[in-house]
């Protein structure tokens, strides 16, 4: 599976890469990084919705658009379907 990189000029440094989440199951996210810090994660819920979760920072950050559409388009295409029950979602949306 592929990580997505996004570097410019005087902007942050952005990765995504594909994991195996221990606090849903080991099912299959997307953790995203930016200038190395971990910065948030999509999973894709039982009921086959895709989420993305933004973890608190200590200042704003501008995510670049472009970069973060083509890997929500690729967390639709490649993280699994999900089989287990659509009420484990509200789990998986508390942590």
């Amino acid at each position: 599976m592929n990580t997505h990189h996004l570097a410019a000029a005087s902007q942050s440094h952005w990765s995504a890469d594909f994991a195996n989440d221990h606090l849903d199951d080991y099912n299959l996210c997307m953790y995203i990084y930016c200038d190395d810090e971990f910065w948030g994660a999509i999973h894709r819920l039982p009921d086959n919705s895709i989420t993305l979760t933004i973890y608190p920072q200590d200042t704003s950050t501008t995510v670049p658009v472009a970069w973060l559409n083509e890997l929500l388009a690729q967390a639709e295409k490649e993280l699994p379907l999900r089989e287990d029950e659509p009420d484990a979602a509200a789990s998986l949306l508390s942590h």
